[in-house]
């Protein structure tokens, strides 16, 4: 990865509405859904040919909760 490629870190999230909250998760459950969609071959691809180096095996991180 070089450093145009880094990732994008949010270290202090924005104070949101209780409105708000509920449609930023539906945005962003949308956003990964649809990026998971389209690239899923490439995605899944690196895990069956190098063991899970570099993506962290993705169907297990599914199941951690990052909260």
């Amino acid at each position: 990865m070089n450093n145009d490629d880094a990732p994008v870190m949010i270290m202090h999230p924005p104070d949101l509405s209780d409105e708000s909250v509920p449609a930023v998760w539906e945005f962003l459950h949308e956003l990964s859904s649809s990026f998971e969609r389209h690239y899923f071959v490439q995605l899944r691809s690196p895990l069956n040919t190098q063991d899970c180096q570099g993506l962290q095996c993705l169907d297990n991180e599914a199941d951690v909760d990052p909260f």
